[in-house]
């Protein structure tokens, strides 16, 4: 088995067949592939921030990556230099990965449609966690957002076992927190609505979550991560397998989504 690691700014190849550490060095053949590829970039504020907020960035090969504040906070429109590593792309922005009938070419024995099918309250709880919202769908630290993926499994396990008017006062509050929270996700990233709901865009979330809950979760659930690279799980809170990246909260007190910002090269 051969380790690649990185110490300071030397790149190392320890090969365990030879038991011993050959160094490498900038130009030789694996450093390229062992090392990250990492470019400082210049990101503009969209608000004023306190130090330790963190807000999105468009890298520039479209790709999003979190920027936390440095210290002293910053003001609107201040440019702050990140690194930033190229290569790592969670949601798109503008539109959505895939469309809200695209979950017919889904796998079906995927944990994320099993989830979506047989328990869309308990999927939706899941995404909610991973956006760090609350169980009203609103913005939330993200220790508090982890009981939202408990509250919902509670819900969907009430739905099955109480009567009828139960059921109904569920249904009511899974289709307004499912509409906030698609309605959220459309201005985290600035997915307009469409055309026929262009003044009343939670009108069209709305209808997609009463009407087709399963297609809306599975879309909103493959929006955040491409399932290719991070696949979905049934029993995590967020859906996801622990290793997946998390997304960054949003700033709590701030308007509800802050703009994503393109970031320049440096």
């Amino acid at each position: 088995i051969t380790l690649l690691f990185k110490e300071t700014k030397k790149m190392a190849r320890y090969d365990d067949s030879n038991l011993k550490l050959e160094e490498l060095h900038d130009g030789d053949e694996d450093y390229d592939r062992v090392s990250p590829k990492l470019t400082y970039v210049e990101v503009r504020a969209p608000i004023d921030l306190e130090e330790g907020y963190t807000f999105d960035a468009q890298g520039p090969d479209g790709s999003i990556f979190p920027v936390t504040v440095p210290p002293g906070g910053v003001t609107a429109g201040q440019s702050i230099s990140v690194p930033f590593h190229s290569g790592v792309q969670l949601a798109p922005v503008g539109k959505w990965r895939n469309g809200l009938c695209a979950c017919c070419c889904a796998t079906c024995c995927t944990p994320m449609c099993c989830m979506a099918f047989w328990c869309c309250a308990g999927h939706l709880g899941q995404i909610m966690t991973r956006l760090n919202l609350n169980w009203a769908a609103n913005p939330t630290t993200k220790i508090k957002a982890f009981s939202t993926y408990t509250i919902l499994f509670i819900v969907s396990a009430i739905c099955y076992i109480m009567g009828q008017p139960i059921t109904l006062i569920i249904w009511i509050y899974l289709i307004y927190v499912g509409t906030k929270t698609r309605f959220y996700m459309r201005q985290k990233y600035q997915i307009p609505p469409p055309r026929c709901c262009n003044r009343c865009g939670a009108l069209s979330d709305c209808c997609a979550v009463s009407l087709c809950s399963c297609c809306s979760t599975i879309q909103m659930a493959r929006h955040t991560h491409d399932e290719k690279m991070y696949p979905s799980a049934c029993c995590t809170p967020t859906g996801l397998r622990l290793d997946a990246p998390e997304l960054p909260p949003d700033v709590l007190g701030a308007p509800v989504s802050i703009p994503i910002v393109v970031a320049q090269v440096v």
